[in-house]
């Protein structure tokens, strides 16, 4: 009786063991399926990853043609190898201010698609704050500016130098948050000076009483010059007029007199490459009062350079062109780009700049290209 009873407790031992065996070779199996689900699933989710930036730089390649030359006659399709996979992107031009990039990024056959608008460019993608536009800088020096902006304006700094470090600033400029260094590579549109031969045609201004008030809507004037007590005018007529002024060389100068524009429109004032530098000096105030905007352009080889007190307030656009900011004392609000940002040495430039940004929206005279816009899925 005992031996039958032992017998039988065998038995379920038995079959208990070999049910425990079952269940932990089902875990197992299961655990190992679990974990080639998720080694599957990572693998995925990393080459579909992978894909998007794949598609997304490819996206970036091909609006690179229309940075580098709004005019890019680029074909339909481009493709490339990119890292473990490639991308293939076309565009099209739904209308003359737009182009729209649809790149598709592979990684062994996952796919991505990115797509990438751009539109032109305004005043306010260019005139951020400064830019000096020349090639393969080694540093941008502005050490010597203090740079100025109200609460809530953001400066943007920008050079092709190796790293944003390389933009050198003063104390209170590295210290301040709202100014920020950036390294831009992005070739600048030239200046294109308008055909003045219809255009007014001056060799110089003439003063009365020390005064003189321009009010036509384009000149051509040689030599814009203004002396000592003398007090020059641009009359824009209302704040809808805008006027356009070539010249060949400027001298804005003497102890006392100003330049100031009436009327509240804006000036295109062109400085053409004549061989003769430009110049702001001694204690002249140029559109202080803010009674409408100027717009400098500087043809590419010009210069334009500001001493003693000069006051300026312009947006100055010269990318391939120098300006020359050589006194503690000048003063600079508004915006400026230029090839070379120095003191008229290898120095870089002295005095003070406040970053003023547009108000109204203003329409352009110069082709300020492609700007990326947006990505989007």
């Amino acid at each position: 009786m005992i031996r039958k009873i032992m017998s039988n407790n065998k038995g379920a031992a038995l079959v208990f063991v070999i049910i425990i065996m079952v269940v932990l070779m089902i875990l197992g199996k299961t655990a190992l399926v679990l974990g080639n689900s998720e080694r599957t699933f990572s693998t995925d989710s990393e080459k579909k990853m992978q894909a998007e930036y794949i598609a997304r730089s490819g996206a970036d390649i091909t609006a690179q043609y229309f940075l580098a030359d709004s005019n890019s006659t680029i074909s339909g399709v481009i493709s490339g190898d990119l890292g473990k996979g490639a991308f293939q992107a076309a565009f099209e031009k739904p209308d003359a201010a737009t182009i729209l990039i649809s790149s598709e990024g592979e990684v062994d056959q996952v796919k991505r698609t990115v797509s990438l608008k751009m539109t032109k460019r305004t005043y306010y993608d260019v005139f951020t704050g400064i830019r000096q536009t020349g090639e393969d800088q080694d540093e941008f020096d502005l050490t010597q500016m203090e740079i100025y902006h109200d609460a809530d304006d953001m400066v943007n700094l920008e050079a092709d130098v190796p790293s944003a470090e390389d933009i050198l600033l003063s104390g209170a400029a590295e210290s301040d948050d709202n100014i920020v260094r950036r390294v831009n590579n992005t070739p600048a549109e030239p200046v294109v000076v308008p055909d003045y031969s219809s255009f007014t045609h001056l060799k110089k201004v003439s003063y009365s009483g020390g005064k003189a008030t321009l009010s036509d809507s384009a000149y051509y004037i040689e030599d814009l010059s203004k002396g000592n007590k003398q007090y020059l005018t641009f009359d824009t007529g209302d704040e809808d007029g805008e006027m356009t002024v070539v010249v060949d060389s400027l001298d804005f100068g003497g102890s006392k007199g100003d330049v100031s524009i009436t009327g509240g429109g804006v000036v295109h004032l062109y400085i053409r490459n004549s061989g003769i530098d430009s110049i702001i000096d001694n204690p002249v105030y140029v559109n202080a009062g803010g009674g409408g905007t100027l717009f400098i352009y500087l043809e590419a080889g010009a210069t334009l350079g500001f001493q003693s007190n000069a006051d300026v307030t312009a947006y100055i656009y010269g990318p391939d062109a120098t300006l020359e900011i050589q006194s503690d004392q000048t003063i600079i609000r508004g915006s400026m780009i230029g090839e070379i940002i120095n003191r008229g040495n290898p120095n870089g430039p002295h005095g003070e700049f406040y970053y003023v940004p547009l108000g109204d929206d203003i329409e352009t005279n110069i082709e300020l290209g492609y700007a990326k816009r947006e990505y989007y899925k």
